[in-house]
């Protein structure tokens, strides 16, 4: 019997998965809170902007036209560091320290799904990565010795598009495609912490797990015949 194949809703033996995908933020790197001048933070945005003494919803408001282009690549990040901090009471280099430290502080890598990933690959499934990122974030969330041994990689701003397009789910078909030939969607499975990305990937033919906790997601993958 194929070690891929699983147990489908209703009991059959015809689900089968071939590859794997993960998004990365919620998912290979967890959210942690911490206490930042004497307030329990948790949003990446809400510490950035008290690190930089910026009130947050005016942050949102420095940041909020540019958001879209940065996340698909089509404003370059040095450009962006230069348009938020212009006229503001701190400079770019003021604006990449507090992104870094964001991220060092409230982002933790999910070791364990890291390397279940790993194991994965070993036993011969193709395993991806598909994230949203800005390219001033994918430096501290996509490093370059994080994302081997992940193959394909799409990041939104590499790409120049973003979940929820559909677009980029069938960019992801094509690229695992490339891996293995036969594949079909339906023996594709995304892992992401956002239900309207889920929701997106299964309007296009992919299977979908919303991420709740590393334990939740290996069973319901082992559910689907995806083991170590």
């Amino acid at each position: 019997k194929d070690l891929r194949k699983g147990k489908d809703k209703m009991g059959g033996d015809d689900l089968k998965i071939e590859a794997v995908i993960f998004d990365i933020g919620g998912v290979l790197r967890l959210h942690q809170g911490i206490v930042f001048r004497n307030e329990h933070l948790s949003g990446i945005h809400e510490y950035v902007a008290k690190r930089l003494k910026v009130e947050v919803d005016d942050w949102f408001d420095m940041v909020h036209s540019y958001a879209d282009d940065v996340c698909v690549g089509k404003m370059k990040r040095g450009e962006f560091m230069s348009l938020v901090s212009k006229n503001a009471s701190f400079n770019a280099s003021d604006l990449e320290k507090a992104f870094k430290m964001a991220y060092s502080k409230l982002r933790k890598r999910n070791s364990e799904l890291y390397r279940f990933a790993r194991n994965l690959k070993k036993k011969g499934f193709v395993v991806g990565v598909l994230s949203n990122q800005w390219n001033v974030t994918k430096p501290f969330e996509a490093p370059d010795k994080d994302m081997r041994g992940f193959d394909p990689v799409i990041i939104s701003c590499d790409v120049g598009l973003q979940k929820p397009d559909k677009k980029i789910y069938r960019l992801l078909f094509e690229m695992v495609k490339k891996i293995n030939g036969g594949i079909k969607k339906s023996e594709i499975v995304f892992i992401d912490n956002m239900a309207g990305n889920i929701e997106a990937a299964e309007r296009f033919g992919i299977k979908g797990i919303l991420f709740e906790s590393n334990e939740q997601v290996i069973g319901e993958l082992d559910g689907m015949g995806v083991g170590v």
